[in-house]
């Protein structure tokens, strides 16, 4: 019996321990969209919003984050800089500037150098840890603008709706030219 002990032990913590089908969602340091300036603050707004929306459990929470993306000035919108939520398909589930687009396909997109940039931003969002995705289009609100610009693009588990989303973070994006 005094043999079996460290045995069950044993089990017990490699059942508990072993990793899950599903990531947990850390606490990550608080990036928001108005601390955005360069490549690396947007892959860390983009990972912080990630972090909040996987922890989501309820509908109601789920509501009041809506509501934070969809308003100026709040941690997820500020200016030119946004996040929006893709189906796995490329339809918009969520789009942080123009509630608009929410529910349309977007994986038709081309960016003013012909680039499927929908396409580009799930199959980037789909690779282990996200990555960068660069599209070139003007922002006709800003003259400062630069033509091509970068946004971040992470899958990610949303417990709630029980499927996977991709999170992209970035610049002034016209989703409005799906052919």
């Amino acid at each position: 019996m005094v043999k079996s002990v460290p045995i069950i032990l044993t089990l017990f913590v490699l059942a508990f321990s072993a990793p899950s089908p599903r990531p947990a969602h850390a606490q990550v340091e608080k990036v928001t969209a108005g601390e955005v300036r360069d490549r690396e603050t947007l892959r860390g707004f983009v990972l912080w919003a990630e972090s909040v929306f996987g922890r989501i459990e309820d509908m109601d929470e789920g509501t009041r984050v809506l509501e934070e993306v969809r308003t100026e000035g709040s941690d997820y919108n500020v200016g030119n800089v946004y996040v929006i939520l893709f189906t796995t398909e490329g339809r918009v589930f969520i789009h942080g500037e123009d509630p608009d687009m929410d529910r349309k396909r977007a994986g038709n997109v081309k960016d003013d150098r012909g680039t499927l940039v929908v396409q580009e931003m799930l199959a980037t969002g789909a690779e282990e840890g996200g990555g960068f995705v660069e599209w070139c289009w003007d922002d006709p609100a800003d003259p400062e603008d630069v033509l091509c610009k970068d946004s971040y693009a992470i899958r990610y588990y949303s417990p709630v709706s029980d499927r996977d989303f991709v999170i992209v973070g970035g610049y002034y994006q016209d989703l409005s030219n799906d052919r």
